[in-house]
């Protein structure tokens, strides 16, 4: 009898262990590493879902903008990072009933909650915050959803990036080089855009003195390649999009941007 009471006693607590087990493994979180190949903003309205636009993954990591509801081209740039704030989301929803965001990595681990091998592709769901915490070419670790319809992304917990940082790269370059720094003394000027043109080699267009700049720089030292007067009428119409889209979405003054005093 007091076998049966014991063998009994060691089954059950064989089988809560088990339980336990299944239920801490339920609830830990799975860390996903890779790279992200391009992003996506999707609109619903009844039962049609359209995208609105993809950013791309292009070479000398770069990225580019295709916008396929050309109702909103206005509003984002044609290479570059994409960020939607929520005045430009709540522009969307006055045309769609929802918007929702895709972020496409190449895994460079398994994704065991969605199947997804090492080396392979899968495009993730994700809110518009964690969306706007990614670009493409970034290289990020994130946890993966379990109980989502979609594959999702529930946060980015790392995110390393090679593009540049072009927020105070100006005022650095500006310390080094005596004509650049001669260009803005006592100008108002305002970083348009900024493009990583080669591994080694950047170009900022600048507005100085209400005149437009192409700055190219050398990124491994921050020193001036050459300073140019915007002229090629292409360049200068991408300048005043990139400034028109700015002021649209009510982009705030960056440590990048100074008033003249």
């Amino acid at each position: 009898m007091k076998n049966k009471r014991l063998l009994r006693g060691i089954l059950v607590l064989v089988v809560v262990l088990a339980v336990l087990s299944v239920y801490k493994l339920a609830l830990s979180p799975v860390i996903i590493e890779g790279v992200v190949g391009h992003r996506a903003v999707e609109g619903i309205k009844g039962n049609t879902h359209s995208t609105i636009l993809v950013s791309t993954a292009t070479t000398n990591l770069n990225s580019e903008v295709l916008v396929l509801d050309k109702d909103y081209e206005v509003f984002f740039p044609e290479k570059g990072d994409v960020f939607i704030n929520k005045s430009l989301e709540d522009k969307m929803k006055t045309k769609y009933d929802k918007i929702r965001y895709f972020v496409s990595v190449r895994v460079s681990s398994r994704d065991p909650v969605n199947g997804i091998e090492k080396g392979g592709c899968n495009s993730y769901s994700v809110d518009r915050s964690e969306f706007n915490k990614v670009q493409v070419w970034d290289k990020v670790k994130y946890e993966v959803s379990r109980w989502s319809e979609l594959p999702t992304v529930a946060k980015f917990v790392d995110v390393k990036t090679d593009r540049v940082d072009w927020v105070g790269l100006l005022l650095r370059v500006a310390e080094k080089d005596e004509s650049v720094g001669k260009l803005i003394d006592g100008n108002s000027y305002r970083v348009v855009i900024g493009n990583r043109t080669s591994k080694n080699c950047g170009e900022e267009f600048v507005m100085i003195g209400g005149k437009p700049y192409k700055i190219t720089i050398y990124l491994n030292n921050e020193t001036v390649k050459s300073v140019e007067e915007v002229k090629d009428q292409e360049q200068l119409r991408m300048i005043q999009r990139v400034i028109e889209l700015q002021n649209e979405i009510n982009i705030t003054v960056k440590p990048h941007e100074r008033e003249k005093k």
